[in-house]
């Protein structure tokens, strides 16, 4: 073991590093025995590079489907190719418990319960299910509320809280070989949950992601659209006139690579007029849509359209 090897790290650290919650660390190591740390004579944890670099193979195999269990026993072992196999369908029972904590801490604006609800559900389940069936259902059920006549603050402080939690997950979607997309909001548009969910999606197809975010101009995303020359460009919006005002904007992008259309606002008609293609659904089948446009070779460059990258 070399100086630089040995175990000097805190916990808060080395969550820092990984981007993974203290909370859900200990409960790792806890359940699954990942990382594996230290004690100094007085009992605190001290985590090595070594502990950093198990925790990291963790998380790629969560991001491949695997549950947090497997993705574990796979760290322990130190294997990196081998293929996730099928995911096991979630018993949604399951999610009952830390669904309603998260809710019931989000309407009473406890944001450190609604963090502790999370990390429990992140240390048991996969990442598709903590986004699609935890975070998006939690969205949801405060929309309806508030619809119902609940205040406009508990939806602001719910989408905050959980956009801070999707883009925690988020970390590291840029990495990897495989082919890259760029996902932007049009101008005007501020609601990017949707795109982050898309973008968390399509990293789990083996895409690298860059994210611009919301409320981006034509202008930006070209220029990052020259120095990337990603495989597909992804704008998203709730409703059809934030494209409708800037097509003139858009053409010479659509003329230049394959543009898709996302979310409620990705009406046929501005698609048309483009000459773009709709990403329709949910998240999960928008990135298994835009996907089978470009299925990859043996040698994994894509076989259909634009660059490699």
């Amino acid at each position: 073991m070399t100086p630089t090897d040995e175990p000097q790290m805190r916990i808060g650290a080395l969550a820092r590093l990984v981007g993974v919650n203290v909370g859900t660390l200990r409960a790792w190591e806890r359940r699954y025995g990942v990382p594996e740390p230290a004690r100094t004579e007085s009992g605190f944890r001290l985590y090595s590079a070594a502990d950093e670099a198990q925790v990291r193979t963790m998380l790629g195999y969560m991001a491949t489907g695997l549950a947090p269990a497997q993705a574990a026993q796979r760290a322990r072992g130190g294997v990196l190719h081998e293929s996730a196999g099928p995911v096991e369908p979630i018993d949604t029972g399951l999610l009952q418990r830390p669904r309603e904590a998260l809710l019931a801490a989000c309407l009473a604006f406890d944001a450190r319960a609604a963090h502790a609800a999370i990390d429990e559900v992140i240390a048991a389940f996969t990442v598709s299910t903590v986004v699609d069936d935890v975070l998006f259902w939690c969205i949801r059920e405060v929309g309806k509320r508030q619809e119902a006549g609940l205040s406009i603050s508990e939806e602001h402080f719910t989408s905050a809280l959980i956009r801070e939690r999707m883009l925690a997950l988020a970390r590291g979607w840029d990495a990897g070989t495989g082919r890259r997309v760029l996902l932007a909001c049009p101008p005007n548009e501020r609601h990017d949950i949707g795109l982050i969910s898309l973008g968390l999606a399509l990293h789990r197809h083996g895409w690298r992601v860059t994210f611009l975010g919301a409320d981006m101009p034509v202008g930006s995303v070209t220029r990052a659209y020259a120095v990337l020359r990603p495989k597909a460009v992804v704008l998203s919006a709730l409703v059809p006139e934030r494209f409708g005002s800037i097509l003139d904007e858009l053409q010479p992008l659509s003329s230049r690579t394959r543009l898709f259309l996302a979310g409620p606002g990705a009406a046929h008609v501005v698609a048309q007029v483009l000459g773009a293609e709709r990403l329709v659904g949910d998240p999960v089948t928008a990135a298994a849509t835009l996907t089978a446009y470009f299925p990859f070779s043996p040698e994994g460059t894509a076989k259909a359209g634009g660059s490699t990258a």
